[in-house]
């Protein structure tokens, strides 16, 4: 029995089974009524009786009835949404079946393509119409392979169809595919399939990081990659995507590109160092030399290293090719120093080094007779110690005469005498007391806007000239020791005196209730070390145009004997004009050399900025220039060249890491001047604050 005969007995039993009770009500019924009939007994009661009965019966069968298009109407429906099921079956039975032939038809026909190895449009056509015909029947594109997946996305309009598939993919999916894709010359939908996760898995994939480039150079777009996309890649993922664009020499996007990692790993310096030979910044490739020469070297034992002979080879060619004789001269000197024969090095060597003895032979007639000045003699060796204790016992005495001449200047100092004519410096006299809560009767403290080591800074509110100030007020150690107090005072008052556009004037000096306040410019603005904390490193560019105004101040201030002592990032302040000015001049040293006096301490300034002779008690103008060497390497690097317990033993040997190094793209002469101002020998640093501001504008 089918299911249509089925249904139709289901549906007679269902319309039959409300008569049935009826039926046997009725037939009972009719056999009482016979009985009494013929017994002749039928009287009024069973009459009445029978007569009920009957009604029932009748109200039975008419409501049955009533009801009968209700169920015909249930039945209906049934049967209608039984037929739409069984339809609906039936279809998606042949959509099923359909899409398994059009899914082994699209893999025939990709087969064939990658057997042919051709991908022509017209032969990619039938596959598109397929694929489409396949989605419209609900197919999922999920049921091909990685290795179909990209002739299907060749063949479409765009990517929409395939938009919910790349979502689910890993990144190293995705570059698959693209690269795929590339390979069948559609370089536009390559480039649209990547995205970050594709290009930071580049190095799990074989070819990786060459197919990344080739994408988005072909696609026009390999400026956007690099500014987009390279920001926060994988260490690895620097040198590799940098090694596939010199492969296509895209020598300086390779650089940019590396640039962007910040601090390169010590095993990219290689790859560095040929990016500049190649791309003529020899300065830059000098300083790198004797590093790349330990991480990449000619010979290991006694084994000659043929990779890495061919890669200094080749440079050194490129050296001589551009001009840079003594750099090549210095690469073949690598071959000769470990006693190994490459080629054509010894007899290039001989020929290089033959041209310098000419040239220097030549340099020596032609130079003018030197005019004979004194050159100060060098520091002797840590290892003499008695010269070294001379060497130091001479410096004491110098410094000890300069402070002789600067004590004669403050007691000469007629204090009355050191109003700033504009905008006015008041004298350190007794004030009266506040005034409607305000100092000296017109600066009004507002809060409390910074704390360090020479006490609080508030800001301020100048109710004569209308205008905000800085107010500091200074520590309390000096209330009382009365003495110390009125050399602190003498010395402010001369401070007072420096009037330059790149200095943080005082304006006044002010005794109240026994605390001594200064009052400065307010500048608004943010202090060096914060910049540096924000940024972490600052471009060449901006060092320069910093230290530039920092050095014109501090000239500016030895040229009035005044040394500032405590020169660091704190203590320069760059404002909303991008203009660097110095704050603190002499008076927090001043301020140090009171407190050490009534410590017993015997050394002032921040450790971390301190020359090697501060630790002994001794300042110089030199003293500036070593902290100016330090806040130089601190802005370019995002850190100090010493660190640790005992950083006056490191900065006795200048025992820091050369700033090549760490950013190996910087010019090679940043390593000389930052040498010359951090050397230990104070008499062998720049001369003055602008020789070495002209050292790094000349980088």
């Amino acid at each position: 029995m089918d299911l249509k005969s089925a249904w139709i007995l289901l549906l007679a039993a269902w319309l039959a089974a409300p008569a049935l009770p009826r039926c046997a009500q009725a037939e009972e019924t009719g056999r009482i009524i016979r009985g009494v009939s013929a017994a002749g007994m039928l009287d009024g009661g069973q009459a009445r009786i029978y007569r009920e009965k009957k009604s029932r019966q009748k109200k039975a069968v008419a409501g049955f009835i009533s009801f009968l298009p209700g169920y015909i109407a249930v039945f209906l429906g049934a049967a209608g949404l039984l037929f739409l099921i069984k339809k609906r079956i039936k279809q998606a039975r042949l959509n099923a079946s359909a899409r398994q032939g059009l899914e082994a038809a699209i893999k025939s026909k990709i087969r064939a393509l990658a057997l042919e190895q051709t991908a022509e449009k017209a032969d990619l056509g039938p596959v598109g119409v397929m694929f489409r015909q396949h989605l419209r029947l609900g197919g999922d594109p999920r049921v091909f392979d990685t290795d179909e997946l990209p002739y299907i996305a060749a063949s479409a309009v765009d990517l929409a169809s395939l938009t919910q598939l790349l979502t689910t993919m890993s990144g190293a999916g995705r570059l698959r595919l693209a690269k795929k894709l590339f390979e069948l010359e559609e370089p536009r939908k390559s480039v649209n399939i990547l995205n970050a996760a594709a290009i930071s898995a580049a190095d799990s994939v074989e070819g990786g990081p060459e197919a990344v480039i080739l994408i988005y150079d072909a696609a026009g777009r390999l400026d956007e990659f690099i500014g987009r996309y390279c920001k926060a890649l994988p260490p690895k993922a620097y040198s590799a995507y940098a090694g596939a664009l010199m492969k296509l020499n895209k020598n300086s996007q390779a650089l940019r590109l590396l640039k962007l990692s910040q601090k390169p790993p010590a095993s990219d310096l290689p790859l560095i160092f040929e990016l500049h030979v190649r791309l003529g910044g020899f300065s830059q490739a000098e300083a790198l030399l004797t590093e790349v020469s330990r991480i990449k070297p000619v010979q290991r034992g006694q084994a000659a290293v043929e990779e890495n002979q061919k890669f200094y080879y080749s440079l050194a060619l490129v050296c001589e090719e551009k001009g840079a004789k003594e750099l090549a001269r210095r690469i073949y000197k690598l071959f000769m120093d470990t006693g190994q024969q490459y080629r054509t090095v010894t007899e290039n060597y001989n020929n290089l080094a033959k041209v310098a003895d000419q040239a220097a032979i030549a340099e020596r007639k032609q130079a003018p007779a030197p005019v004979a000045e004194p050159v100060p003699s060098p520091a002797p060796a840590l290892s003499d110690r008695l010269a070294r204790e001379e060497y130091v016992a001479q410096m004491y005495r110098e410094e000890k005469a300069r402070e002789r001449e600067r004590e004669e200047m403050i007691k000469r100092a007629d204090v009355g005498k050191m109003e700033r004519p504009a905008p006015g410096t008041i004298p350190p006299v007794p004030s009266p007391s506040l005034k409607k809560g305000r100092l000296d009767g017109k600066y009004e403290l507002k809060g409390e806007i910074g704390a360090g080591g020479m006490g609080i800074v508030y800001e301020g509110w100048d109710h004569s000239l209308g205008r905000k100030v800085a107010i500091k007020k200074m520590r309390s150690e000096l209330k009382a020791y009365p003495k110390e107090r009125e050399r602190f005072l003498r010395e402010a008052a001369m401070v007072a005196r420096l009037t330059h556009p790149y200095i943080v004037g005082i304006h006044a000096i002010i005794e109240e209730n026994g605390e001594v306040y200064l009052v400065f410019d307010y500048i608004e603005g943010k202090t060096l070390s914060a910049v540096i904390a924000e940024k972490g490193q600052l471009p060449l560019k901006d060092c320069k145009s910093i230290l530039g105004y920092v050095c014109l101040a501090v000239n500016y201030a030895h040229q009035q004997k005044i040394i500032h002592r405590d020169l660091k990032p704190a203590n320069i302040i760059v404002d909303t004009n991008n203009f660097a000015k110095v704050m603190d001049f002499g008076l927090s040293s001043e301020l140090g050399d009171s407190l050490t006096r009534l410590t017993r301490q015997t050394v002032v300034g921040t450790p971390i900025y301190m020359a090697p002779e501060q630790y002994r008690g001794i300042t110089r103008p030199e003293t500036d220039i070593y902290a100016l060497g330090i806040c130089f390497y601190e802005m370019l690097t995002g850190d100090v060249p010493f660190s640790g317990m005992d950083t006056q033993a490191a900065k006795d040997r200048k025992d820091y890491k050369d700033v090549s190094l760490i950013l190996p793209w910087l010019p090679g002469e940043v390593d000389k001047v930052i040498s010359k101002a951090l050397e230990s020998d104070p008499r062998e640093r720049f001369g003055d604050a602008m020789r070495f501001y002209q050292a790094i504008d000349s980088l």
